[in-house]
């Protein structure tokens, strides 16, 4: 939501959330497997990146 919005407060929000879990997720992943993902990226800092243009391949 914070990367759709452009609102840093929602990132926030998320980061904490992530973190909260990210010792239970860490030693049971198992339990939350849908959380691992996210712990992994806010570790590893993964940047959204959309590319844009105009012509024939980007219209098909």
């Amino acid at each position: 939501l914070g990367a759709l919005l452009e609102d840093e407060t929602y990132v926030k929000l998320a980061r904490d959330t992530a973190s909260a879990f990210e010792a239970e997720v860490m030693q049971h992943p198992f339990l939350f497997p849908s959380l691992m993902d996210v712990v992994v990226a806010g570790k590893l800092s993964v940047k959204h990146v959309v590319v844009t243009g105009e012509g024939q391949r980007v219209e098909e």
